[in-house]
Parts: structure tokens; sequence; C-alpha cells
């Protein structure tokens, strides 16, 4: 497995750092389906140093493992249930990859 050692009694050993998930993601009362679920961890990893994530779908579908559709699906949910607001970034003739914040504001 790329980025894991094991030890010598067998157990993973991580070198890279680790990124926390809030608790709530996983009550009932949020109804994500997994692949939402998947999605919202994945942008919370790119988030890195307080800063909204902006991997493009390619990239999301890629390191997530699903297809570009399963991805826009899950973007959409993860906006109605208001988890995410999707900011679209542009430059001069150039659109870039939307921008993600965390919740609505």
């Amino acid at each position: 497995m790329k980025g894991f050692n094991v030890d010598k009694k067998g157990y993973l050993i991580f070198e890279h750092q680790f990124f926390m998930t809030p608790i709530g993601l996983f009550d009932d009362e949020n109804s994500l389906t997994a692949y939402e679920m998947l999605v919202f961890t994945y942008l919370m990893r790119c988030s890195t140093g307080g800063k909204f994530p902006f991997p493009s779908l390619a990239t999301i579908s890629r390191k997530c493992k699903v297809s570009l559709s399963t991805v826009q699906r899950a973007l959409v949910g993860l906006e109605e249930k208001k988890f995410i607001t999707k900011v679209n970034r542009q430059q001069v003739k150039q659109n870039l990859s939307n921008m993600y914040r965390f919740g609505t504001k």
C-alpha cells in the first residue's frame, strides 16, 4: 500500500499527516449518502491550512474512485443539505475549477 509501512507485528504505520472530520458527519440526522460523505471528506482533506478547497471534478472523481456523474450528484446533495457552498472561480477568458466553502456563508 502506498504511503503505509507495516511494523514487525503487522500493524500499519501511517507516514502522512492526518486530518479530522466532524463527529456529527456520521449522525443519522445529517442523512448524507455514502458518496456525499466520501466527497465531503475528500474536500476536507483538500482544505489544509484553513484554505478553501478547489479540486477539479476530475480530481475528485479520480481520488475518490467514483465516476464524474457520482461526484456531481454528491456535490449537488451536499449543497442542498447546506454542507458546502460552491463558488465559481474565473480569470479573464478562463474558467477554473470551482472552490468549495464549508457551510452556507
